[in-house]
Formats: C-alpha cells, sequence, structure tokens
C-alpha cells in the first residue's frame, strides 16, 4: 500500500490513460470548459458542470455517476484500479483532489472570477469572537467569493452616500451602516439579499444550533463591528482620494 509521502499523482495518471483516446487530459478539459453554457455562479454549480462530465466515483456501484464520456470512463476505471491498490480512503482523496484540480482550471479557462478553494471551515461549535470572520470568510471561498469583496462592492454602490451618513464621524453611524450591508438593519436601497446576506443569516444559524444561548449574538457582534471598520476605513480612504484631486 502506498505510504503519504508516494501518494499517486491522480492528475498524471488519468493524463496516462485518456492519452491512450488520442487526447491529452489538458484539451478533454478545454472541451469540458466549452461544454459549459454561461458562468457558473457559484463553486458549486461550476463543481455540478464538472462532475456532470468527469463522473463520480463511489464504491458502491449503485452510487457512482458514469457519463458516457472518455473523461467519465478513464476516471471511475482508474480509481478502481487505486481503491484495489492503495484503499478506498485514498481514493476517495485521489478524486476530491482531482474534482478540485479540473474545477480550477475550467475556472481559469473561464476566465472566471470564483475563488476555487478546497481548505476546511471552523466548526460552527468552535467559533468565537476572536476567529468569526474568519470561519464566516472560509464558508464564502466554499462558495466561490470572499466576503471583502461583497462589502466593497456594496460600499461602492453607494460611497456617496455612505460619504453623507458618516460625515460626523460618529462610530454609531458605521454600525450601523454594517448592519446594513449585512441586511440586519433595513434600508430603502438594500434590493434583493445579497449572497453575503444569506451565508451571514445561514452562518448565525449554524452558530446557534451548535453552541450556548446567546453565543450567536456575540458574534454577530462581532462581525458587525469587523465590516463597520472596513466602511470607515473606505470611506475615509475615499475622503482622502477626493481631497487629493480637489487639491
Amino acid at each position: 500500500m502506498s505510504t503519504q509521502s508516494a501518494k499517486p499523482n491522480i492528475y498524471n495518471r488519468l493524463d496516462q490513460r485518456v492519452a491512450r483516446h488520442g487526447k491529452p487530459l489538458f484539451r478533454l478539459i478545454r472541451e469540458l470548459t466549452d461544454s459549459i453554457q454561461g458562468m457558473p455562479a457559484s463553486t458549486q454549480e461550476l463543481e455540478a458542470a464538472v462532475v456532470n462530465s468527469l463522473g463520480r466515483w463511489s464504491s458502491d456501484a449503485t452510487q457512482r455517476f458514469q457519463p458516457q464520456t472518455v473523461l467519465a470512463v478513464e476516471h471511475l476505471g482508474l480509481l478502481d484500479e487505486l481503491a484495489q491498490s492503495d484503499g478506498e480512503d485514498m481514493a476517495n482523496q485521489l478524486e476530491a483532489q482531482l474534482v478540485h484540480t479540473v474545477v480550477k482550471l475550467v475556472a481559469r479557462y473561464k476566465e472566471s472570477s470564483l475563488v476555487v478553494w478546497h481548505g476546511t471551515v471552523i466548526p460552527a461549535g468552535d467559533v468565537v469572537q476572536a476567529n468569526a470572520y474568519s470561519a464566516l470568510n472560509q464558508r464564502a471561498m466554499h462558495r466561490g467569493f470572499q466576503v471583502h469583496e461583497d462589502v466593497s462592492k456594496w460600499i461602492d454602490g453607494r460611497r456617496e452616500e455612505l460619504s453623507r451618513k458618516a460625515a460626523g464621524n460618529n462610530p454609531m453611524e458605521y454600525l450601523q451602516l454594517a448592519e446594513e450591508c449585512l441586511g440586519i438593519r433595513p434600508s430603502s436601497s438594500s434590493g434583493e439579499p445579497t449572497r453575503l446576506r444569506r451565508l451571514f443569516s445561514e452562518f448565525l444559524a449554524e452558530v446557534s444550533s451548535s453552541t450556548e444561548p446567546g453565543h450567536a449574538v456575540a458574534i454577530q457582534t462581532a462581525l458587525i463591528s469587523t465590516v463597520s471598520r472596513s466602511i470607515r476605513h473606505a470611506v475615509k480612504d475615499g475622503e482622502s482620494n477626493m481631497a487629493e484631486v480637489a487639491a
């Protein structure tokens, strides 16, 4: 059985197998990319589109998904071999690595701005005020974006209004603006809930169901404070830039 240091290179192994059909793996991934209509809105959508051509392996034949593509046939055949030689756990690890690699390549070929991230997230039960932003951002990256991106877009769309509201440099004003950004405080110009607002709401519900009563409120307060600082810095930077232009 392979050791961790001798872990098979799943991409190279699959490349060797598909080459027997007359095309290198990167060419098949290019064709897969071209077959995806439009631009997936999230990494989950992108991964689903990839799996639709690549297939999904399982040691249980009734649970595997094998479309009739060269990629799928060779991918699943390779994993059957690896499961025999290296064990099912290793086969599952290697498939996750392969899918992640292909998703990253497809995102690059489509010139997508999606963040393709394959890290672990802080469990909801371990979220505290000190790591709340990191835990939220990890979940955002699993969905293909980062928290600061959506906060920045929200700020950019309302910079003049934010400058007026924050003109008095009152910390409470910034906290209220952060609540608007996260969807806690209603706003006449907030529009439909953004992906950040949906994520924020789901994250707090996850924390609430995994911790003691009241803990989610403390986490919410910490996140509001963090976002309010981002808004304050952005507004102040904007004021400095305008002052330089005026000068």
